[in-house]
């Protein structure tokens, strides 16, 4: 489950923007370690699926794929790379990775970058604003103050967001999930007729996540062929 948006359902908590926010939801901040961690493992595996694409064993294929830090230019990357490459089934599946990548990959930099709050009123709960939301409330906020004009800190709530330990426990399992989707993959790539590499492959396909997004893109092929 993804993050929730603090309004409406919690509009009279008060708000705190500690720098140690983290520090202060110790259980929240080992569950974010984790997902950093799983990401670096995930990014690998598609490095590793880069390589099989290219017909590579050597570095040069991975180096180059871990050296690109922007995630845009990594999926572009491999994309073209798929696309002189894969047909039929392989396609498909190579698509719905891409795709559940591209997605976990959002959420992921968003916990890296975020700014963290907390609330007394919710005790259970780790806030979030991105960056940009919470520079510009408090840049507005003390012009506001200079002049004596009065402050709300309604604006600042509308772009809050409540982190509840099962949705990054979610989080966590979809990047497991993706993580071994991606080890598959990329194992039947380099040895297509290999039984055993051909069966992790079939059985990476029935997680929850890679189900839900291979049904969704053969529901997109159908409307349109």
């Amino acid at each position: 489950m993804p993050r929730q948006p603090l309004l409406p359902g919690f509009r009279d908590v008060k708000l705190s923007f500690p720098m140690n926010a983290l520090e202060l939801h110790t259980e929240m901040a080992e569950l974010i370690g984790q997902c950093v961690g799983l990401w670096a493992q995930i990014e690998i595996q598609m490095a590793l699926i880069l390589s099989a694409l290219m017909k590579s064993h050597s570095d040069a294929a991975i180096a180059v794929f871990l050296s690109i830090r922007n995630s845009r230019q990594q999926q572009e990357a491999l994309a073209t790379a798929a696309q002189t490459t894969l047909v039929g089934r392989d396609g498909e599946i190579f698509l719905a990775i891409s795709n559940v990548y591209r997605s976990l990959d959002s959420q992921r930099n968003d916990l890296v970058h975020g700014v963290y709050a907390v609330s007394d009123d919710l005790p259970n709960a780790l806030l979030w604003i991105d960056p940009k939301n919470h520079t510009n409330f408090f840049a507005t906020l003390f012009e506001k103050i200079k002049t004596d004009k009065p402050v709300s800190i309604d604006q600042i709530k509308k772009d809050t967001f409540v982190y509840r330990p099962n949705d990054l426990e979610t989080l966590i399992e979809q990047m497991e999930e993706l993580g071994a989707a991606a080890n598959f993959f990329a194992t039947n790539l380099r040895e297509p007729g290999n039984f055993l590499a051909s069966e992790l492959n079939r059985a990476m396909c029935e997680g929850p996540l890679m189900q839900q997004e291979l049904l969704r893109i053969r529901n997109k092929s159908n409307q349109t062929s």
